[in-house]
């Protein structure tokens, strides 16, 4: 067991294991402005990293692992498509935990699959976009008769450049609107209609610009960890989700208005 943590800011009937939902409406109902502060973000997810490191690096060992079955047994691999987002949410879910209590435990980096069908079909969703934007893009060359047989060197070169960075802008994008939508199936038990909607609010107008740099922060981390193989992704696997943790933490968790006292303590628990 662990003992919570006295935040007054929260009340006392504040269960640090569960946001209300209304809260969060509430909260996003009044058009909060967030901001990105790189710096900041980074201190954070090296903060939650260097505190938790046994079970960072533990829990990353095993995550790599998987990516490596994954690309070896294309059957065990497309078995894992249906876990490994949450072995990936399974780092929010130890941050929320460390962050709530005093400590957190091996076993809360599996806390996702409490909420499996709906951290599974927002992965499933946020990946179909961009599969039926490429879709839609080889529809349109059909459609024109364009061929890239056809191409000299030089412009098929051009041409797979321009379909790669489609592809990765369009993925980038899906990144940004779904951002919110696990935090909120996670830590407010919400339905995924309701998170993913709530997910595309919280992204749009003038905060799509700073939760797209903040999701293209850690994008790149992630690629830089990849490059560097074995050590770099065991570092860079927690640092980039720690940079989505620190960001939901600073704009929406820390934000949160306080719990009326009179608020019977029963109403927010599971």
């Amino acid at each position: 067991m662990y003992d919570p943590i006295d935040n007054p800011r929260y009340g006392n009937s504040f269960d640090p294991t569960f946001i209300p939902p209304e809260r969060i409406e509430n909260f996003l109902s009044n058009n909060p402005t967030f901001k990105v502060e790189t710096n900041q973000l980074f201190k954070r997810a090296w903060e939650l990293f260097q505190a938790n490191i046994g079970e960072m690096i533990g829990f990353s060992l095993i995550l790599l692992i998987l990516y490596v079955l994954m690309g070896i047994l294309s059957c065990l691999g497309f078995l894992l498509i249906f876990v490994m987002p949450h072995f990936g949410a399974g780092y929010l879910t130890y941050f929320y935990k460390y962050k709530a209590y005093k400590g957190a435990e091996f076993g809360d980096f599996f806390g996702a699959f409490s909420e499996y069908g709906g951290i599974l079909g927002n992965y499933f969703i946020a990946m179909c976009i961009p599969i039926l934007g490429l879709i839609f893009f080889g529809v349109i060359m059909g459609v024109t008769g364009f061929d890239p047989d056809n191409l000299e060197s030089t412009q098929e070169t051009i041409f797979v450049i321009g379909a790669v960075v489609f592809g990765i802008l369009i993925q980038i994008l899906m990144h940004t609107k779904f951002f919110f939508a696990p935090f909120f199936i996670l830590f407010s038990k919400m339905p995924l209609g309701r998170a993913i909607s709530l997910s595309w609010k919280a992204s749009a107008g003038r905060n799509l610009r700073p939760v797209l740099w903040m999701v293209t922060i850690s994008m790149i981390v992630f690629i830089v960890g990849y490059c560097l193989i074995c050590l770099g992704l065991i570092v860079a696997l927690p640092i980039s989700y720690g940079i989505y943790f620190a960001f939901f933490e600073k704009e929406i968790m820390d934000k949160l208005q306080p719990v009326d006292e009179t608020d019977d303590l029963l109403d927010h628990l599971i």
